[in-house]
């Protein structure tokens, strides 16, 4: 296991009501109502973020929108932060879970 899949699945553990799932190929956090708050592609973790979190994340060094399949494909709701920022790695997972947690 990669030291960036340790870290993943440290924070995926420290989360309430998510579980572990893939998407495209690559080891994810969902929530109980279905939403994929982050991943991890290759070594580095993607947060879905908005607003202020997304600005935010985006000035960490190295931080870009996700784009899996090239430039012109972005997932514009996706940041990646790479493994060497992994100290954000957590704060960022919280955020996105924030966003999107919806106590039902």
């Amino acid at each position: 296991m990669t030291k960036a899949e340790q870290v993943f699945h440290k924070i995926a553990g420290e989360l309430p009501n998510v579980k572990e799932t893939e998407i495209l190929c690559a080891y994810a956090i969902k929530m109980e109502q279905g939403v994929t708050i982050a991943l991890l592609w290759k070594d580095d973790m993607v947060f879905r973020l908005e607003g202020a979190d997304k600005e935010e994340a985006l000035q960490i060094e190295g931080a870009k929108i996700f784009c899996p399949r090239g430039e012109e494909r972005p997932i514009n709701s996706g940041v990646l932060i790479p493994f060497e920022q992994s100290q954000y790695w957590k704060t960022y997972a919280l955020k996105a879970f924030n966003t999107y947690y919806r106590n039902e």
